[in-house]
């Protein structure tokens, strides 16, 4: 059962403090009638702590799913220069190779360092000048993490690898290598396809996700994103990993790791929302007006909330430290000269409004 509807199932059959007295009475009589001489107290006390048992189960039961997951007020941020990131220092390597350091914490810029000549050592990006670094220390202001980057300054493309500066989780590799020389590297897009596949494999990522669309930018920059599948049949582009190649050059040019992980905090017995329900709450939202406009698909995704629809809605917040399984309901005004589509993002076991989007 859904938290709200076990909540709201419970406010309506709670006694009130009269009701609850007259239940007293009632047992009381019912305990009296049988043996008015010799009232036995036992079967007095069993019938009270049964009824008392039985509104404490109910205002448990209530209480437990009220205390599910609901979607928390956002945390806002001011942007700056850099937009959403906020960078706290950057310091310049320059020469000798900078060897790893171990069991360093918290880390260092060596370690990081040493780590980015790593990965690219092992996707064949071995031509990149590696004797400038600048090491940049910034808080990503709306991941809500603070970051290390990496930055090859004499490198020809500009080639820069991030990390997660707590964790040392890798988080993205840029260098964009094009060619103006014939030939190709890849001349099928099976040999693209493999080559995004060994690259994943090489790379420092979340492994076992499964290959999920390709995108074919233009001849020379093609993006394979590998997602986890949550359940059978959906993949959270929240846990994805981007590997962008040029099939041209067979190099890679680029790598994202989005890791925002789905929280399913629903019990055996929980029984999701039908999507004639999610089709109720979004008519009866008041943030959104859908006069006008038709219901041109309803489907289970994983999402990001991000407050649209909602009282709490800002215009600069800090993303969600979770996903949930929502239905993703998209209207469309198809009477309007400009386009005028509506999504809303409801979530699947609690009902709740987490978000959506206009265009």
């Amino acid at each position: 059962m859904r938290s709200k509807r076990i909540y709201d199932a419970y406010e309506k059959i709670r006694p009130d403090g009269d009701t609850f007295d007259a239940m007293l009475r009632e047992i009381e009589e019912k305990a009296g009638e049988t043996k008015t001489v010799r009232r036995n107290p036992l079967r007095q006390a069993v019938l009270i702590a049964a009824c008392l048992a039985l509104i404490a189960a109910i205002s448990g039961v209530g209480y437990a799913a009220y205390q599910k997951w609901h979607l928390p007020a956002p945390e806002s941020y001011e942007p700056g220069e850099m937009g959403n990131l906020d960078i706290h220092s950057e310091t310049d390597y320059t020469g000798e190779v900078i060897e790893k350091p171990e069991n360093t914490e918290p880390l260092t810029d060596e370690y990081f360092i040493s780590e980015a000549v790593e990965i690219l050592r092992s996707v064949g990006l071995t031509e990149v000048d590696t004797d400038a670094m600048t090491v940049s220390r910034q808080e990503h202001m709306y991941w809500d993490r603070e970051e290390a980057e990496v930055r090859f300054v004499k490198a020809e493309p500009a080639t820069t690898v991030t990390f997660d500066a707590d964790s040392g989780q890798f988080l993205n590799l840029t260098g964009i290598y094009w060619s103006d020389e014939g030939g190709v590297a890849c001349e099928t897009k099976e040999e693209a396809e493999a080559l995004a596949k060994d690259f994943y494999a090489l790379l420092p990522v979340p492994q076992g996700y499964v290959l999920q669309s390709c995108t074919e930018y233009d001849e020379q920059y093609w993006s394979y994103d590998f997602c986890r599948e949550v359940l059978e049949g959906i993949y959270s582009s929240y846990e994805c990993v981007r590997i962008g190649i040029n099939p041209k050059t067979g190099k890679l040019n680029l790598c994202n790791v989005f890791y925002t992980p789905l929280l399913d905090d629903h019990e055996p017995g929980d029984e999701p929302l039908t999507q004639q329900e999610a089709e109720e709450i979004a008519l009866n939202c008041g943030h959104v007006n859908l006069e006008n406009h038709t219901l041109q698909s309803a489907e289970l995704a994983v999402v990001l909330p991000n407050w649209f629809f909602t009282d709490d809605a800002v215009a600069n917040h800090k993303a969600s430290k979770v996903t949930r399984l929502c239905w993703v309901l998209t209207y469309e005004n198809t009477e309007s000269e400009f386009a005028d589509i509506i999504t809303i993002d409801i979530d699947y076991y609690t009902g709740e409004i987490l978000g959506g989007d206009m265009t």
